[in-house]
């Protein structure tokens, strides 16, 4: 899987025994075939600058897609992400950047997609999305971006 700056994802690894596999599609028939896990774990290219603290295939859902967490130089952890997918090739991707605590964040990593999906304009989702958060904790002084992806839609 080569990127701009050369190859990601160096092979895939089944998380109970170990095994490793250059196909995801591989890693997966076996570690479901075995029961092992529902899913691979990603092993990155060895002069990768980070390891994932937790990395999934989003099988069976798909089979192109996956995430890996990665801590940075914190000690709480700020940000979320979501994934939905939706009708034959429709998918949501969302990644959340939370700032001064992370609720702003896992709120929207839970509904952001729910007030999107509404058939509205993705502007007015968010906005609706906002008004909610703050209805539900207007104390709060969390916030976060939202960096979404929408495919397959037309």
């Amino acid at each position: 899987h080569p990127s701009p700056g050369g190859p990601l994802v160096l092979t895939h690894r089944c998380p109970k025994c170990g095994r490793t596999f250059d196909l995801h599609s591989s890693c997966h028939l076996h570690a479901t075939g075995r029961s092992h896990a529902t899913s691979c774990a990603y092993v990155l290219h060895p002069s990768t600058p980070f390891t994932c603290l937790s990395g999934h295939a989003l099988l069976p859902v798909s089979d192109i897609s996956g995430f890996c967490d990665v801590k940075g130089r914190r000690d709480r952890v700020e940000d979320f992400h979501s994934f939905r997918a939706g009708p034959a090739d429709a998918a949501y991707y969302g990644v959340y950047d939370g700032h001064n605590g992370n609720l702003a964040a896992k709120f929207a990593a839970r509904f952001l997609f729910d007030y999107v999906e509404d058939g509205q304009r993705v502007e007015e989702g968010f906005a609706r999305h906002n008004e909610e958060l703050r209805k539900r904790h207007g104390d709060d002084q969390s916030g976060t971006t939202a960096t979404v992806l929408i495919t397959g839609l037309g």
